[in-house]
């Protein structure tokens, strides 16, 4: 069987220049990849995305990309292939410490060496228009993104606080709206 021997990372890297392209069901905000299942049903199987993954990287001049649409339509219903999280019982099949490229029709980002703030924004600016604010919120409100104003640098307690009791601080202190001026910016 050829199998173990095409699909070992360090063979692929013996070719110069390898540029590995692989899709995804669904990334979240951090690049984690869902290649083969959503929540507990499989799709497919893995094949060698993790090993192309590994290899292209450590190929000399070698990329690799996640490349996926940034919607769905399910029951007529348009949906975001980027998300802040993945349903239970997802498998993740290629974790976000070996994806380097994400590509999305709104552009490709490298994501391997932005902490996970700039990740989060990263992708979120992959996504399609339509779902950038809700997205943006939803990881406002997990902490995951934190407000840049002089404001919320002094209140980051208070945000966390707040995202931990599943409320917007803003509203879980009787504010009518975010006091941020980067609330509804785009990345």
């Amino acid at each position: 069987c050829t199998f173990p021997f095409v699909n070992d990372p360090v063979n692929i890297a013996k070719n110069k220049r390898v540029m590995s392209i692989n899709t995804a069901m669904s990334v979240d905000l951090f690049g984690q990849v869902a290649a083969d299942s959503m929540g507990w049903t499989q799709q497919s199987a893995v094949g060698g995305q993790l090993d192309f993954v590994k290899g292209a990287q450590m190929s000399e001049g070698g990329k690799s990309i996640i490349a996926l649409a940034s919607t769905m339509e399910k029951n007529g219903k348009l949906e975001s292939k980027i998300c802040l999280n993945f349903p239970v019982g997802t498998a993740v099949t290629t974790p976000r410490s070996e994806v380097q490229y994400v590509a999305t029709e709104y552009g490709c980002i490298n994501l391997k060496h932005l902490n996970m703030a700039d990740r989060v924004r990263a992708m979120i600016s992959l996504a399609h228009p339509a779902f950038r604010d809700q997205l943006t919120e939803e990881a406002k409100a997990h902490g995951l993104i934190l407000c840049r104003s002089k404001v919320c640098r002094e209140t980051r307690s208070l945000h966390r606080f707040c995202s931990a009791a599943k409320k917007p601080p803003w509203k879980a202190h009787g504010q009518p709206a975010c006091p941020c001026p980067m609330r509804k910016s785009t990345f």
